[in-house]
């Protein structure tokens, strides 16, 4: 987030990832400071699972471009969360984050 001012005059606008960020408390930061500087807001993945990316989601209307779909590229993904129906990520109605522990029969 501090990076974000001192680059605001160079660039249309950043990419999140939530990992590279360190955390929700973090992104939310980065989403109001670039805000402020009238940036447009993207957030990405590199190989996240269902849990970072279902998180990242629920600060989705938070920003321009959503592009969370790496989970669905993983074989061991040890949790459920968003899903993809008719080419768009949906949130599912589970309590929280709504992510679960992937069982032996999912």
């Amino acid at each position: 987030s501090q990076d974000i001012p001192k680059l605001a005059d160079r660039v249309h606008g950043i990419n999140i990832k939530l990992m590279k960020a360190g955390g929700l408390a973090e992104v939310q930061r980065m989403i109001h400071i670039a805000q402020a500087c009238r940036l447009q807001i993207m957030f990405g993945c590199y190989s996240d699972s269902s849990l970072a990316n279902t998180a990242l989601a629920h600060l989705g209307p938070l920003v321009n471009y959503l592009d969370l779909d790496s989970h669905l590229n993983l074989r061991d993904d040890p949790f459920t969360g968003l899903s993809l129906e008719k080419g768009r990520l949906q949130p599912n109605n589970l309590p929280g984050l709504g992510v679960s522990l992937r069982t032996k029969d999912d």
